[in-house]
C-alpha cells in the first residue's frame, strides 16, 4: 500500500479509481505506480493509525480547518433545520402559511408573486434542498 495525494488539478480519475486535490489516499502498489508514472501524483508517508493524522500540532488558530458554525437564529443556510422543515414540506404549504413562515423567519418575498416562487424563496434562505429534483435539473 501507498499513500499519495493529487498535485496537479483539481480530481482525477480513471476507471475504477477518483480523487480530488488536497485528500492523500492508499492505493494498492500497482495502482500507485501507475498514478504517480502520470506526474500528477506526489507519494505520502504512510500513516500507520489515521488519528495521528487529525491530532497533528499546528501553531496558527486552524480556522481554514474547521467548519463554519452555523447561524443561533433567524435567516441563513440551515435555518430552518430545527424547526423540523424540509424541502418537501415548504413546498406542500399553502401560500398564507408560507407568507407566515417567511415573516417568522424574516425573509423578504418582494418580487414573488406565485406559490413556486414563494418556495424557491424560502427554501433558498434557509438552505433546505428538495433531493428528489436534484436529478431533474
Amino acid at each position: 500500500m501507498k499513500r499519495l495525494s493529487l498535485n496537479t488539478g483539481l480530481s482525477y480519475s480513471i476507471r475504477g479509481f477518483s480523487c480530488v486535490k488536497g485528500e492523500p489516499f492508499e492505493v494498492e502498489d500497482g495502482l500507485a505506480e501507475q498514478l504517480l508514472a502520470t506526474g500528477r501524483f506526489d507519494e505520502q508517508p504512510v500513516i500507520a493509525n489515521p488519528a495521528e493524522e487529525l491530532n497533528t500540532d499546528n501553531t496558527g488558530a486552524g480556522a481554514e480547518d474547521e467548519e463554519p458554525e452555523a447561524p443561533e437564529s433567524g435567516a441563513g443556510a440551515g435555518a430552518g433545520v430545527e424547526d423540523g422543515l424540509t424541502a418537501s414540506k415548504v413546498s406542500q404549504m399553502r401560500n398564507a402559511d408560507l407568507l407566515a413562515l417567511a415573516e417568522e423567519k424574516n425573509i423578504s418575498l418582494e418580487g414573488c408573486s406565485k406559490h413556486d416562487e414563494y418556495v424557491e424563496r424560502i427554501n433558498g434562505v434557509l438552505g433546505l434542498v428538495d433531493f428528489s429534483k436534484l436529478g431533474l435539473e
